[in-house]
């Protein structure tokens, strides 16, 4: 028995020796020069990202509309008692959306009139950007919410898909087979 109790503390000790070297052990140099190029990486700024969607949306021939006025922004955020966030109004003082018959950037007066028809399926802190057909985007301007965006739909519900509006706007390719 005595035996066996030594043979234990001696598989423990050698497990112990294990995992302190393998905690211990230092980082390969490659590793970490990767991490610290990931770290200083610059954010992209709100200029570059309109920049990118304003030439992808010429490109396929999307017709971005002419900026909001700051009294539309207003009125709108007073229309849907919500405060939007610095790089959304910039946005609508850039482009109130995008033309079409179904865009999916809506324009403000649509969002307004929207939200009237979608108000027993959202929350009163989620602002509509846009949609198509069955489908809209918005982002959560709660503070549980962050400024995410989630996708909704009438048969999934909501589904968190970007965590700014940024990378949510970035991330149009408007090439839509709606047959």
């Amino acid at each position: 028995m005595s035996t066996t109790k030594s043979s234990t503390k001696k598989a423990a000790k050698s497990a112990t020796k294990k995992t302190t070297k393998a905690v211990t052990r230092k980082p390969a140099k490659s590793a970490t020069k990767k991490v610290a190029k990931v770290r200083t990486a610059a954010p992209r700024t709100a200029a570059e990202v309109f920049a990118e969607v304003e030439a992808r949306a010429a490109e396929v021939g999307v017709e971005l509309r002419d900026g909001a006025a700051s009294r539309e922004i207003a009125r709108t955020e007073k229309a849907l008692g919500l405060s939007l966030p610095d790089d959304i109004r910039a946005w609508y003082r850039l482009h109130d959306g995008s033309d079409g018959t179904d865009p999916f950037l809506w324009p403000l007066a649509h969002i307004r009139e929207a939200r009237k028809h979608l108000e027993d399926l959202l929350e009163p802190h989620h602002f509509i950007l846009g949609g198509i057909e069955d489908s809209v985007s918005y982002i959560d301007l709660s503070p549980a919410g962050a400024g995410r965006i989630f996708h909704f739909t009438a048969e999934t519900g909501p589904e968190a898909r970007f965590d700014t509006f940024l990378e949510w706007l970035v991330s149009f390719d408007w090439d839509w087979d709606l047959a």
